[in-house]
Parts: C-alpha cells; sequence; structure tokens
C-alpha cells in the first residue's frame, strides 16, 4: 500500500468518525432547542369569527357565575372545561382525554398550566363526586385559572 492510500483510507476512516460524532452530538442538541409556541398571531390583532364565538362562550360561562346559584356556578366550571380542552385540541395536542392533552404541554412554554391542571381536577372532583362540597369562593378561583390560561393563549 502507497502512503497516498494508506493516508486516504486514514481520512476516510476519520470522516466516518466525525459524521458520526457529528450526528450524535446532533442527537443530544435536540432535547435543548428552544419551544415555540402554538399560537403565532399576527402582531395587528385581527379579529375573526372563532374570537368572537370564543369569547361570546367565555361571556356565557362568566354569566352564570355572576348568577351565584350552585348550579349554574357547577355548570360555568364544566363549561369553562369544555372551553380549555377545545382550545388543547386546536393547538394540535392529542389525546383521548384533556388530562392527556394536559401531560404533552410543557411548565416552561405555559406559565398557567399548573393553575389549569388545579381548575381540571377541581371540575373532575365535581363531576365525579356526588357529595363534592365546594364554596363560591373557590369557583371563583377557579373560573379565574381557566380565564388566565386564556388569556395566556391569546383567545381572551
Amino acid at each position: 500500500m502507497s502512503p497516498i492510500q494508506t493516508l486516504s483510507y486514514l481520512f476516510f476512516v476519520l470522516d466516518v468518525v466525525v459524521f458520526f460524532g457529528f450526528l450524535f452530538t446532533l442527537s443530544k442538541a435536540l432535547k435543548f432547542r428552544p419551544h415555540f409556541t402554538y399560537f403565532n398571531w399576527p402582531s395587528k390583532k385581527t379579529l375573526t369569527l372563532r374570537d368572537t364565538v370564543l369569547k361570546e362562550r367565555w361571556e356565557a360561562i362568566a354569566g352564570k357565575i355572576n348568577l351565584r346559584s350552585a348550579e349554574s356556578m357547577k355548570v360555568a366550571v364544566i363549561e369553562a372545561d369544555k372551553m380549555a380542552d377545545d382550545i388543547l385540541k386546536r393547538l394540535g395536542l392529542k389525546g383521548q382525554h384533556m388530562a392527556d392533552r394536559l401531560s404533552q404541554m410543557d411548565q416552561d412554554d405555559y406559565r398557567t398550566l399548573k393553575r389549569l391542571w388545579n381548575a381540571h381536577r377541581f371540575r373532575n372532583n365535581l363531576v365525579h363526586s356526588p357529595d363534592f362540597a365546594f364554596a363560591p369562593e373557590k369557583i371563583q378561583k377557579v373560573i379565574e385559572d381557566y380565564r388566565a390560561f386564556f388569556k395566556e393563549v391569546g383567545i381572551l
């Protein structure tokens, strides 16, 4: 084997090692990539039919809270949870239940995610536990948690 063939073989092996080193580094670096939000609203807010429908839906929920009856407050929490679930579906999150979609979200991307989880748990207790006792102040806090999430994603 001539010295040139030896050098070409050595450089070929070195290229293969560098290439696989690059792939390994790239695979490790992907977990540090920035997480972008799913909503890319234009800089100038334009009112769409979807925004109007969601705002009207939210106003109906807020109206039920203002009635101050126990049953209307329960319905308001259930409807707010359903609205949040619809928004999660629009964000492109997959899953059979809302909890599946919530578990796909990253706490670093959404400041109100923990509040949304707590509100969803409260709603589950409200629906699945017949003897679940609640105070109107707690319902107000839960509705405020939903409102904070809707504001963060740009719905309200």
